[in-house]
């Protein structure tokens, strides 16, 4: 079973199978994820993960890296078990 980090590196390399990143890759910064692949990946994220992404956290900070994608999924995660 793979852990959160990798499921969201197998959901990127989906979205962007030609780019090549880590999971310290600045992924807006040094263009490898567009707007319109933000919101593909968005949705893979949100099916995924059966999780509900607000749009208030639909912000460039957390779709920076798959390290900043992870942060945002668990506090969406904790926020829901309260």
């Amino acid at each position: 079973m793979l852990n959160i980090r990798e499921k969201i590196i197998k959901l990127t390399k989906e979205v962007i199978p030609y780019e090549n990143f880590d999971e310290n890759t600045e992924l807006i910064n040094d263009g490898i994820l567009s707007s319109l692949e933000i919101f593909v990946l968005i949705q893979s994220i949100e099916t995924d993960f059966n999780i509900f992404i607000p749009e208030e956290n639909v912000i460039p900070e957390n779709f920076s890296s798959i390290i900043s994608i992870e942060k945002m999924i668990n506090n969406i995660i904790n926020n829901n078990e309260l």
